[in-house]
């Protein structure tokens, strides 16, 4: 659901100025499923998964750095399994179950960023 964005420190990274319109389904000849509404510019649907991972990555990468370190808790919320189901090149027509099936398998890959175009 809208605005679509990514959010860092209780703030958007990137403000919602744009609007999209909904989406089709997949099964209605769409490229995946969203509803419209406000989004940030250079939001990708099909880039969530990644940037997600990524970002985590980097976190764990800082923490692990530090010579202070000390216990953290991190809770990382997936977009998966909802819509849009919407996998990478990399992974469309992979696990042979559709496109959720692609997404799951992307999904479950999410630990190892970089592989997106294997």
């Amino acid at each position: 659901m809208d605005p679509y964005l990514f959010v860092r420190d209780e703030a958007p990274v990137v403000k919602p100025t744009g609007m999209i319109p909904p989406s089709k389904s997949r099964r209605e000849g769409g490229g995946g499923f969203w509803r419209g509404g406000a989004i940030a510019p250079g939001f990708k649907h099909e880039d969530v998964l990644l940037k997600l991972t990524e970002e985590v990555l980097t976190i764990i990468s800082k923490h692990s750095e530090r010579s202070d370190s000390h216990n953290f808790f991190l809770y990382l919320a997936l977009s998966s399994p909802h819509t849009p189901w919407m996998p990478v090149k990399g992974f469309q027509g992979k696990s042979e179950a559709g496109w959720y099936g692609d997404f799951v398998m992307q999904t479950d890959d999410s630990n190892r960023p970089g592989d997106e175009d294997a």
